[in-house]
């Protein structure tokens, strides 16, 4: 793991409703994520007054500092650096939830993928790996080799975390528990693409999603209604028109198969929605792009409290397929 109405990052769009019985829709979008290309996070509250949007964002620069392998002081730098290292709580959390994803993908999910990940350039100047290095990457990713007692981690030489593919969700899940403290029960947040919706708007309406065309950054290929009341909702997309490039025709993006070493090749858009973990559903949308068309919507329909819809192009145009749950249809999208 988004110019129409509103588009968040390059995957989800949000049309939002305000303001009635004296509570209003607040509203902040700021960069706010990663130390390297920073990732534009908004939060919309529903509330009687102007939340503490200084605080709020603080809040999530502190717990992307705690995720991102390229904070050389952070958990995940030092363990990288030293091989072996104690996390702190959350981020052993989250390093759990990838290590059962993978598991359950046969490692279509796998958190040591930085060898790899390091390796693809996306920016216009950079030359497509060779066959040689993305073997010897290759080498290096494998999340079975990861020792764990307790919250000591240990990787083995040349290996290195990166938990890209799961972060974004883990920061909204850090906020939404934050708001939810602070006596804020709607509000949604959007994380690069990554949303959470936590209950209802004033008036118990839900909220609307809007998933962009995976062809066209300017088309909504459909609307999505989603929440519940005192229920924390997960909507996750991932696409192979978020970081890319084309090379003779042929388009390479970030979207790395960690058993190939390359791009995966079959989907172009894997949308999740999961009650509950945003981690959780960033994983599972990153797992479900990888493993293919078929196969991802396989994984999909047998995890628990999650739907999904996935989008292949093929010479005669888009297909795509939903489990039984997605509340829409694939006949009824707009491509």
């Amino acid at each position: 793991m988004v110019k129409k109405i509103l588009i968040l990052s390059a995957t989800i769009a949000l049309i939002f409703l305000s303001e009635s019985c004296g509570i209003r829709a607040y509203r902040q979008r700021r960069l706010a994520i990663s130390r390297k290309d920073e990732i534009p996070v908004t939060v919309i509250i529903y509330a009687g007054s102007e939340p503490d949007w200084d605080g709020i964002y603080g809040y999530i620069r502190e717990k992307a500092d705690l995720y991102d392998y390229r904070n050389p002081e952070g958990p995940v730098g030092l363990l990288n650096k030293n091989h072996t290292g104690v996390l702190p709580k959350e981020v052993m959390d989250v390093l759990s939830t990838s290590i059962n994803i993978a598991k359950k993908t046969n490692g279509a999910f796998d958190p040591t993928i930085l060898p790899l990940s390091e390796i693809w350039k996306f920016d216009p100047e950079s030359p497509l790996p060779d066959k040689q290095m993305v073997e010897e990457a290759r080498s290096r990713v494998g999340y079975k080799n990861i020792k764990i007692e307790g919250r000591k981690v240990t990787l083995p030489a040349g290996y290195s975390l990166d938990l890209g593919g799961i972060a974004k969700g883990a920061i909204a899940d850090d906020l939404s528990a934050h708001l939810l403290a602070k006596g804020y029960p709607s509000f949604l947040i959007e994380a690069g693409g990554d949303i959470i919706v936590s209950g209802l708007k004033p008036g118990n309406t839900q909220w609307t999603i809007a998933i962009q065309h995976p062809g066209n950054k300017e088309a909504m290929l459909t609307q999505l209604k989603i929440g519940k009341e005192r229920k924390q909702i997960a909507i996750v997309t991932s696409g192979n028109y978020e970081r890319f490039k084309v090379v003779d025709g042929k388009l390479y993006h970030h979207l790395i198969d960690p058993k190939t070493g390359y791009p995966a090749p079959e989907n172009c858009s894997v949308t999740v929605i999961h009650d509950g973990s945003c981690a959780e559903a960033d994983a599972l949308s990153t797992a479900a792009f990888i493993l293919g068309f078929k196969s991802g919507l396989n994984f999909i329909t047998g995890y628990p409290d999650t739907e999904g819809l996935l989008i292949r192009e093929k010479e005669s145009g888009y297909q795509a397929a939903a489990t039984d749950g997605f509340p829409v249809r694939p006949q009824d999208l707009s491509f």
